[in-house]
């Protein structure tokens, strides 16, 4: 009694496409044919994960008709089908089918492309974005006394979305015939943590307010210092002319 035919797809390794444009990738199939009969095999496949499907090329086993080898009898038969780099981390399937005169059999394997089905652990280290913002002061003088108030409003961004930690002093020369230059600490008031002469904004956004009082009677300009840190790096922002409240971009 007559039969139709069976195959085997022979299952293929996990192919590595590597950074050629395309990668031929052979593809064979066993045929068991009792009768002697003449079988015509046949396949396809699918790649981009199921997305696309195209016929494999037939090669060598047989005669080739079109798409088909013509085998007589028992043996193997080879297609080929093509990738390109484009198939990176790719599940591919392939499908074939024998068919005589007495029916026709199937058969189908699955293969992946580098890496393999394992996702590649890689760390980017992003390199860190210093905070920055625009540092206001204003100046009042006291009215019984020879001192001045200064107000300083350090309004900061960090694209990181770091805490900051924003500290400052503020210069002015001794008097008109002493340059040496006297130094005082801003006084942390507002926005943010306050933890010692310093103000931590967290959430990288936010405005931090200081004050200050200038005991020195110079008419000199007062320079302000604000230093912005955000664990990272840091960043230093000056108004070099205080008392007019206009805004420095920093």
């Amino acid at each position: 009694m007559k039969s139709a035919p069976t195959l085997t797809v022979r299952q293929l390794p996990c192919v590595d496409t590597g950074e050629s444009t395309f990668t031929d990738v052979t593809v064979t199939i066993d045929i068991n044919e009792n009768d002697g009969d003449t079988v015509t095999v046949r396949g396809t496949y699918t790649y981009f994960d199921g997305g696309s499907t195209a016929t494999l090329v037939p090669v060598s086993g047989g005669t080739i008709s079109g798409d088909s080898i013509l085998i007589t009898g028992s043996g193997a038969v080879t297609f080929t089908l093509t990738l390109s780099n484009d198939n990176y981390d790719d599940t591919i399937e392939v499908a074939a089918t024998a068919t005589d005169s007495e029916g026709t059999d199937s058969d189908w394997m699955t293969f992946l492309t580098d890496p393999c089905g394992v996702t590649p652990t890689t760390t980017t280290t992003l390199p860190n974005s210093l905070p920055t913002g625009t540092l206001t002061i204003s100046c009042t003088p006291q009215m019984t006394t020879a001192a001045t108030n200064i107000s300083v409003s350090m309004k900061l961004v960090d694209d990181d979305n770091d805490d900051v930690v924003v500290d400052g002093l503020w210069f002015r020369r001794a008097s008109i015939s002493d340059p040496a230059i006297v130094t005082g600490d801003l006084t942390p008031q507002s926005g943010g943590t306050i933890s010692g002469g310093a103000i931590t904004v967290t959430g990288g956004a936010g405005t931090a307010v200081f004050s200050g009082v200038i005991t020195v009677t110079d008419t000199s300009n007062v320079t302000v210092s604000v230093t912005l840190d955000d664990g990272t790096g840091t960043k230093n922002i000056a108004d070099t002319n205080p008392c007019d409240g206009s805004p420095v971009f920093g």
